[in-house]
């Protein structure tokens, strides 16, 4: 007998996926500008050794206000860091363990800087002769939760102490050494101790589970701009606003250039306004913008139904990328040549006039 396999979703772990990791849902504060990425610190706290430290990259879409984020990591207390800020979004005296937490990342919860609370005299001493004077911002400021130094990062509990430990602010997230990263991507394990499983957070214009892929130097096109807005399976009612602007602006587009293209052709049909070669290159533009400007539109709404999923013959995929690419380049040259040629008869025109 072959040996099974367990394929299960990211929330649960183990040999056999039997335990279920610990779902963190994070919102965003209307004040705060949601970043690309959320990297978030976990602390978990032992009266044998210093606190351990895990971290995690999460990206976030361009459309995505609430993010989730499984971790097996056991912890008490969790940082989010996002431009070079840190903000405290879970405490408890407890060990955390395959819970469902909600928390939101609101500005009064941001770590300030010793530099925001101590005047520079007193910021810029030594290590030993400042770290004295941690106590007073507790006492003094009850809206204060955390704050930080180069090598420390502070909690107020309870009792108005602050409480530091060691926090190195530039550490290199390489998976310890075995990055199998590419593109000198940031490597993030799932526990600093034993760690199950290795993810790599992609900047931009990477792409690939080990960020090997790049976008640089590719083409914009319809597929590149717009498709990947697309949400799969999805039904075109529940898409972004973003789809549906560029659907909008889309067909009022193709109106207003149908409409053009039909006055153009009522204009050049008549035989005495194609006396001339202006009005024989305008007449023919005139039927290749409309047969181009409804070939988009079929690219458009081919497009969507691809990304969303109602269209998977591959076949048919095939044939109506070749085909419909090449008609709407076809045409689009076409037009520009007959531009190209009124310009060039207005030109000689105006020449020979001057000449006579």
């Amino acid at each position: 007998m072959s040996e099974s396999m367990c394929i299960c979703s990211e929330e649960y772990f183990g040999i056999q996926y039997e335990h279920r990791q610990t779902r963190i849902d994070f919102s965003f504060h209307h004040e705060l500008m949601i970043p690309s990425s959320l990297l978030v610190h976990f602390i978990t706290v032992s009266n044998q050794t210093h606190p351990i430290r895990s971290s995690l990259k999460k990206e976030i879409s361009w459309d995505q206000d609430i993010l989730t984020l499984y971790t097996s990591i056991q912890f008490h207390i969790a940082f989010a860091e996002m431009f070079n800020n840190y903000y405290l979004i879970i405490l408890r005296e407890q060990i955390i363990v395959s819970a469902i937490i909600s928390t939101q990342i609101i500005p009064s919860y941001r770590c300030l800087s010793i530099h925001e609370l101590f005047n520079q005299n007193l910021s810029h001493r030594h290590l030993l002769r400042r770290i004295k004077y941690y106590q007073i911002p507790c006492q003094k400021r009850f809206d204060l939760v955390c704050f930080y130094d180069d090598i420390h990062l502070c909690l107020c509990d309870a009792f108005r102490r602050s409480n530091c430990f060691e926090f190195d602010h530039n550490m290199t997230y390489d998976c310890r050494g075995y990055n199998l990263c590419e593109n000198g991507v940031q490597c993030f394990e799932d526990s600093r101790k034993r760690p199950t499983s290795a993810v790599c957070v992609c900047q931009d214009c990477y792409y690939g589970s080990r960020c090997q892929f790049s976008t640089k130097g590719s083409i914009l096109s319809l597929d590149t701009i717009f498709g990947y807005q697309i949400r799969p399976n999805v039904d075109i009612t529940r898409q972004s606003y973003v789809v549906k602007i560029v659907l909008f602006v889309t067909m009022f587009i193709f109106t207003l250039g149908i409409i053009n293209s039909l006055l153009s052709f009522l204009i050049f049909q008549k035989e005495n306004s194609r006396t001339v070669g202006c009005g024989i290159y305008l007449f023919v533009s005139s039927i290749t913008s409309i047969i181009m400007l409804c070939i988009f539109m079929v690219k458009v709404w081919f497009l969507l139904m691809l990304q969303i999923g109602s269209i998977k013959s591959h076949v048919f995929m095939s044939l109506q990328c070749i085909s419909i690419d090449f008609l709407l380049r076809l045409l689009l040259s076409s037009n520009d040549w007959f531009y190209a040629w009124v310009a060039v008869e207005r030109a000689v025109n105006i020449f020979q006039g001057n000449t006579f």
